[in-house]
């Protein structure tokens, strides 16, 4: 099977953000509570989530029929523009979530990654992590959050083992039966 990287600027954004969302539904369908997106929010999310999608920032996989198979998404970190806000955005509290978006900003939080379920174990993870460090090196990144996994997903946590990674946070579910 060849694979190969698509960039925001082979492919309209629209066919991209669709590809996308249905890779999701297909992917993330085995985990626990998901709830398929319906065609509707996907248009939704594509308005959404259209200012946030940087060609810097994005990676998509699509094999030799034009199917996407794998992508990855990232966006600047906002927590600390956040801060500097306030809890206002007029009159000038925008300043420096635009900063962060497009200027100073040295950390990306990795939003998601989906590989389709049948190529999954294959190394296709790895030509996205590949492709989207070059990419963040070459912008001036310097770190990545990423969001909350499973401590017991081996699969999640080898992925990282190549890379210099500190676990700072931790999050838990307790079950206590009634």
């Amino acid at each position: 099977m060849k694979l190969h990287l698509v960039s925001l600027n082979d492919k309209p954004i629209k066919i991209l953000m669709r590809d996308m969302f249905k890779l999701y539904n297909d992917t993330y369908q085995v985990l626990f509570g998901m709830v398929p997106m319906t065609d509707e929010q996907m248009l939704k999310y594509t308005s959404e989530f259209r200012p946030m999608v940087d060609a810097r920032t994005t990676s998509f996989v699509y094999n030799e029929e034009g199917e996407m198979v794998a992508f990855g998404i990232c966006c600047p970190a906002l927590d600390h523009a956040m801060q500097k806000m306030k809890g206002r955005t007029l009159p000038f509290g925008w300043i420096p979530l635009l900063r962060a978006l497009k200027g100073k900003n040295d950390t990306v939080d990795l939003l998601l990654i989906a590989v389709r379920p049948d190529l999954q174990g294959l190394g296709v993870n790895a030509i996205i992590l590949d492709e989207m460090q070059h990419k963040l090196v070459k912008a001036g990144f310097k770190y990545a959050e990423s969001g909350p996994m499973l401590e017991i997903n081996d699969n999640i946590l080898a992925q990282w083992a190549r890379f210099e990674n500190v676990q700072h946070k931790r999050r838990r579910c307790f079950v206590k039966e009634l």
